[in-house]
């Protein structure tokens, strides 16, 4: 059985965070299940591959006949049921890990894969399971800003589509910084609670720590001085995001900057410093702007010699 690395994070993610009860990787129905409201998933299939064609010249079904073909060949990467006081909660993950970042090809195929994913996620939960709600998530740490750009459109149609046809899904995508601070941390936090040998990220975290104390090789220098240990490697300062009081996504925090004239930027020192002073005038930030390159070239520039840890950006 093939097991990919992101799988099992999530696996561990919504046993642990999400408190789901059951959950299973690379999910797949049987051809003997039969398929629920046929007419109904028949024509969200056909009401969004003709909205995406119109709209973006995205044919996300491409290669897939009919509605049949497209279910049994689908294989979601982890699928959770949290069941609680309330009722029964579905999750449905596709988890992808590139290491250059996420790629299936051009940007707009790559569109096209991310949103029939989501998609055929959404006909899977209601067609198999009879759920009309749920979370439909595309994970992925790594993606760049102007795929994520592309992205943000297709996804909001993505949710008008599903809410237009009587259904109460949240379609989303994690990514970046909020698959750091999210999914990664998360798991990261509660890993010492955990001892179950089929929780692979885990364990291969857990042996990794078993090394955590020995030493580390000296650092040689080329001006003939001492060597010297270098244990501390350089971490990626901690972006934080606030709308309104709340905690965002980058996503969220971009549209805002989009509409909004100025935000608020507190640096955060390794000393212990913050810098409250600072004003950023977002008068010319607009769709095509990238947060991550504006923090990067702007108040982060030269952030290790600086010694700065954290960034937090508010707007009210």
């Amino acid at each position: 059985m093939k097991i990919e690395i992101g799988e099992s994070l999530i696996y561990s993610w919504l046993r642990h965070i999400r408190h789901c009860q059951i959950v299973q990787t690379n999910w797949k129905a049987s051809k003997r299940w039969g398929l629920q409201e046929q007419s109904v998933l028949e024509k969200v299939m056909l009401s969004t591959e003709k909205h995406f064609r119109s709209e973006y010249d995205y044919h996300i079904y491409k290669g897939n006949k009919n509605l049949s073909q497209l279910l049994q060949q689908a294989e979601l990467d982890v699928v959770g049921v949290n069941l609680d006081a309330v009722g029964t909660h579905y999750f449905a993950i596709d988890v992808a890990f590139h290491e250059s970042g996420l790629n299936y090809g051009s940007r707009k195929e790559t569109v096209e894969r991310v949103i029939k994913k989501i998609l055929r996620s959404a006909m899977c939960l209601y067609g198999y399971f009879g759920s009309r709600s749920g979370e439909l998530v595309f994970a992925s740490p790594k993606i760049s800003p102007t795929l994520l750009a592309d992205l943000e459109k297709p996804l909001e149609d993505v949710n008008n589509i599903l809410r237009e046809n009587g259904f109460e899904f949240t379609a989303g995508i994690i990514a970046n910084q909020d698959f750091d601070k999210q999914i990664m941390s998360s798991v990261l936090s509660i890993a010492s609670d955990v001892a179950d040998t089929t929780e692979l990220f885990l364990r291969s975290l857990q042996l990794t720590k078993m090394f955590e104390n020995a030493a580390k090789p000296p650092v040689l220098p080329t001006d003939g001085s001492k060597p010297v240990h270098s244990d501390t490697p350089a971490v990626q300062p901690h972006k934080e995001y606030v709308l309104h009081g709340a905690p965002c996504s980058s996503a969220q925090m971009h549209n805002a900057l989009v509409n909004a004239t100025r935000a608020n930027r507190t640096l955060y020192y390794a000393d212990g410093r913050a810098d409250k002073t600072m004003v950023w005038d977002t008068a010319n930030y607009s769709v095509s702007s990238s947060l991550s390159s504006n923090l990067n070239s702007g108040p982060l520039r030269d952030w290790e010699k600086k010694g700065i840890v954290r960034i937090k950006i508010e707007v009210e």
